[in-house]
């Protein structure tokens, strides 16, 4: 017999279970929060998420592994979302992050939240120290994840990067940011996460109307259409 005609058909029966709902609460926090996927999460109030958030992290079950996305570093993001940045700080005093921290995996996702935090602060007390120290944790956080080939967590670090140069009025800056973000998230379809953040493409849009060198208007054409 030859290999192109060895087709073997499987003999094992077994039962098959439909599972129409999970045993316990689970949300995916990164993404699909609407409908059909996340019950509509995107239409409902932050403060409900993290109720749920509450009741979710009281089954979680420790194990072997490292736990990349802890329940508490969601919370402090969606404090942010909500402006209670007192709260997402009160976070970042208990889990002892600095941006002088060794960058690890199992810790990319607190540090990033960090940098978001820190942006926060900017945000309200316009303090160049803080917004320049958001930006070199997000310089060694993307390197960090370029080495590691993580795509995901640089797209979301490139997109924090844009917020924060574009907070501290740094346009070209920015806009070079932006440039690479859609660069990496084109060709994988990545569009959740430039709305999870704040939509940074609106402010993207508008800001670099004017720009108009080479191939740019094509990139802020991307951005908004993605």
């Amino acid at each position: 017999m030859k290999l192109k005609d060895f087709k073997p058909q499987s003999k094992l029966v077994t039962k098959s279970t439909r599972v129409d709902k999970p045993k316990f609460p689970v949300i995916d926090a990164h993404n699909h929060l609407g409908e059909p996927f996340g019950g509509g999460w995107d239409q409902k109030p932050l403060s409900k998420l993290l109720d749920l958030l509450d009741e979710a992290k009281s089954f979680y079950i420790k194990t072997l592994m490292p736990h990349t996305r802890p329940l508490d570093a969601i919370k402090a993001r969606v404090y942010l979302k909500q402006g209670r940045l007192s709260k997402a700080e009160e976070w970042v005093n208990k889990q002892g992050l600095s941006v002088e921290d060794e960058l690890v995996y199992f810790r990319e996702f607190e540090h990033i939240i960090l940098a978001q935090v820190l942006l926060a602060e900017y945000q309200n007390t316009r303090d160049e120290g803080i917004i320049l120290k958001a930006l070199r944790l997000l310089e060694r956080l993307l390197k960090a994840a370029e080495d590691g080939k993580r795509l995901g967590s640089g797209l979301q670090i490139l997109v924090t990067q844009v917020l924060a140069y574009q907070a501290k009025g740094d346009t070209s800056s920015a806009y070079a940011s932006v440039e690479r973000t859609l660069t990496l998230a084109q060709p994988e379809g990545y569009f959740r996460i430039f709305v999870d953040e704040a939509n940074p493409c609106d402010h993207c849009s508008w800001g670099f109307e004017g720009q108009s060198k080479g191939n740019r208007p094509a990139t802020s054409m991307n951005c908004r259409g993605m």
